[in-house]
């Protein structure tokens, strides 16, 4: 085989096995998303996700959205509440 054939055969091989390892692991990491929403919504029926202004060290304000982990409106009067033993 011409030493050309062989190279452009490496390369299509290695390009269909990093297609298909990536397709497996964005099937396994949807699944591990899609499982989180899941109990996060029956756990008590809220929202699964939150949106939170946030900012920089040099001031540029950017949303992140995450899993909410806390109950609806938690802080929404500002106050940061420290866990405490009566917390649901």
């Amino acid at each position: 085989m011409p030493p050309i054939a062989q190279v452009h055969e490496l390369v299509v091989a290695e390009v269909v096995g990093r297609l298909w390892g990536r397709l497996y692991a964005e099937s396994v990491e949807a699944e591990a998303v899609g499982g989180t929403a899941v109990c996060i919504k029956c756990n008590d029926g809220g929202p699964v996700f939150y949106k939170q202004d946030r900012c920089t060290l040099n001031g540029k304000v950017f949303t992140i959205y995450k899993f909410r982990s806390m109950i609806v409106d938690a802080e929404k009067d500002g106050k940061i509440r420290p866990a405490t033993e009566d917390d649901d």
